[in-house]
């Protein structure tokens, strides 16, 4: 008898763990893999009662998304790290967005994939000033186990931290994970600005001078500030070194604009409201530079394509290197095309008149480009008007 129930109870066991092995293998071909873990299922009625936190909200729109995922904005991809599905960015400002009730702090797991030190990420809670800190310590701590809503941003990696093109190195997600309460993602209605650029556009040594994780900070980048000012969403897509001809740490504009990676492209599904640009100043060119013009030119062509019906702003580098060859690009091959350009010189950024905004001779501090973003976003509310970016 006792030999019977041994049985059925290694039988059981057995029945237990295959079903949850076919389960995670089915989960697997999903088009969606689970990055949130949290203990509570959540009842229709609460899901109201959400619904109704967040109409509250007003530094910026959300919709209520789904219990078993984030939302990711901007250059995402899924990745198996060490057999491990992850979700995958190469670059500094990419963001993920979620609400939580009932915890008094969350974990943000990230995976670190890069060589020399940790990169950082930062939190804003409720719409607060993001506060940074290393992807190796992961807990969150919440004002208090009521409803709140969390942005993680992607903020500083080494310039040196590994190949980003060819071997995909940068920042590498694994979950969020709370011991009690609900985590939900949420999904931000505003309009969205892609920003197109290099390391200035990175936030490459906006808080001190040294092109490292601790120095690099997109939430202290012009494109940050920018975005804050018009109450739109960052899609970031810059590389430290990279140019019109130069790849930098990735590769060149034209690229950038087609590629996530060497092996994979940009999904079609993506459609900004908005775009900038910011790239000449590693080509430093003259005003004529033929192969400069002529990559400009298949660079502008390539984005118009892809995104036809979307204004274009050209930010005229700070340091006005190769200002010259873009107005001559832009005037000669796009003057019935919907770009405008934006001269900066007034502005101020550059060693020999506003050394005061700058951490070395060509990147802004974290003041030089707050300013910079605010000046940028009231050139662009000029061009499409007020109520543009109003939601509803």
């Amino acid at each position: 008898m006792l030999m019977k129930k041994f049985l059925c109870l290694l039988l059981s066991v057995v029945t237990i763990v295959l079903c949850s092995c076919s389960a995670g293998n089915e989960s697997e071909t999903e088009e969606t893999t689970e990055y949130l873990e949290s203990k509570t299922e959540v009842e229709t009625t609460v899901l109201d009662t959400y619904r109704d936190f967040l109409d509250e909200i007003t530094y910026l729109n959300f919709e209520l998304g789904n219990q078993d995922s984030p939302t990711f904005v901007g250059r995402w991809f899924e990745k198996k790290i060490n057999d491990v599905s992850h979700m995958v960015t190469l670059n500094a400002g990419s963001a993920l967005y979620f609400m939580i009730d009932g915890a008094k702090s969350v974990n943000v797991i990230f995976t670190n994939i890069c060589k020399n030190e940790e990169p950082y990420f930062s939190y804003s809670i409720d719409g607060a000033e993001p506060v940074r800190q290393r992807v190796t310590e992961p807990s969150v701590v919440l004002p208090d186990d009521k409803m709140h809503t969390v942005i993680i941003y992607t903020d500083g990696i080494d310039e040196n931290a590994g190949n980003k093109w060819a071997h995909e190195i940068g920042f590498a997600f694994k979950k969020i994970y709370v011991e009690t309460g609900s985590v939900y993602g949420i999904k931000p209605k505003n309009k969205v600005i892609a920003y197109y650029g290099d390391s200035i556009t990175e936030g490459v040594n906006a808080l001190s001078k040294g092109t490292n994780a601790e120095s690099n900070s997109s939430t202290n980048a012009y494109s940050y500030f920018c975005s804050q000012e018009l109450g739109a969403v960052t899609h970031n897509v810059g590389y430290g070194g990279s140019g019109v001809t130069k790849p930098g740490s990735f590769h060149t504009f034209i690229n950038a604009v087609q590629y996530l990676s060497k092996d994979r492209k940009v999904d079609k599904s993506f459609k900004p409201d908005v775009i900038v640009i910011n790239h000449g100043t590693n080509d430093n060119v003259a005003d004529n530079d033929a192969v400069f013009i002529n990559e400009l030119k298949e660079a502008l062509e390539c984005l118009i394509e892809k995104y036809p019906d979307t204004p274009i702003f050209y930010m005229i580098p700070f340091s006005q290197r190769s200002a010259g060859a873009i107005q001559n690009t832009i005037n000669t091959y796009f003057a019935d095309a919907d770009i405008t350009v934006i001269e900066t010189a007034s502005w101020g950024i550059t060693k020999e008149i506003g050394p005061e905004f700058l951490t070395d001779t060509l990147h802004p501090n974290a003041s030089g480009a707050k300013m910079a973003g605010i000046k940028l976003a009231a050139a662009i509310e000029a061009k499409l008007g007020k109520d543009f970016f109003k939601i509803g």
